[in-house]
């Protein structure tokens, strides 16, 4: 790759602030791309990945351009972030999680609830239409059943066909990365997972679609909704220590 000038940047810049133009979106995308290129060649991480945060599609093309230059565990990072905001719509991306586990750093875990932070293996859920000999082969899985129950009925809703409720586990060994940014307690795992069986849906609880009612926002209110749903599973994980409902 080489350095972008300062004319190709300027170009994009004007562009971008031109008071009426059709395809702004595609500027955008050029310029970001053009300037995460320039990040990457100067070794500043950190830039790179602030000016792809929450655009897969531009990850995508950096992770491609920059997969010879930007260090495993650096893309391993990026590709992360991006997974959970429609990251697994870009191959570019998937491949990196999918490969993404021996890049995940010591305190990986650091993000999860106390009750299970220092748990070496996790009983942990899915809602999908894909066969149980295909489960496995999904990435993302919950520590919580609500969020599983709660995925089931939604998938049905929009008329994604018929969805089966899947229990396993999963060692601490196997995990790529834990996230809980949008309060799914989500582990993202390929080829983890063991001893799958489908489970019955017993629907979501009164608690959870309380929890889950509603959108904001108000950021005191995200991080208020946060810590609820944070104590509403320790709630239900201590009393169902082995994940029963």
């Amino acid at each position: 790759i080489y350095k972008p000038t300062a004319k190709q940047i300027a170009f994009l810049d004007d562009k971008i602030m031109a008071p009426i133009l059709e395809d702004k979106d595609e500027y955008r995308l050029y310029y970001r791309i053009l300037k995460a290129e320039e990040a990457m060649l100067c070794g500043e991480w950190e830039s790179v990945s602030q000016y792809i945060c929450g655009y897969a599609e531009t990850g995508a093309i950096v992770l491609q351009i920059g997969k010879n230059i930007i260090p495993k565990p650096i893309q391993y990072q990026i590709a992360i972030e991006l997974y959970t905001d429609k990251g697994d719509m870009y191959s570019e991306i998937m491949d990196v999680v999918k490969n993404g586990k021996e890049f995940h750093p010591d305190d990986w875990n650091n993000e999860m609830p106390e009750c299970v932070r220092n748990d070496t293996t996790f009983t942990v859920y899915r809602a999908g239409e894909e066969s149980i000999d295909d489960a496995a082969k999904s990435m993302s899985w919950t520590l919580w059943r609500d969020v599983a129950e709660w995925f089931a009925k939604r998938h049905e809703h929009y008329g994604q066909g018929t969805q089966h409720l899947y229990k396993a586990t999963i060692s601490a060994d196997d995990v790529i990365a834990f996230t809980n940014e949008r309060q799914e307690f989500e582990i993202i795992q390929y080829h983890g997972v063991r001893g799958i069986e489908e489970i019955p849906r017993l629907g979501v609880s009164a608690a959870y679609k309380e929890l889950s009612a509603g959108s904001t926002l108000d950021l005191d209110e995200i991080d208020k909704k946060r810590k609820l749903a944070v104590d509403l599973f320790s709630h239900w994980y201590r009393q169902n220590k082995n994940g029963e409902a």
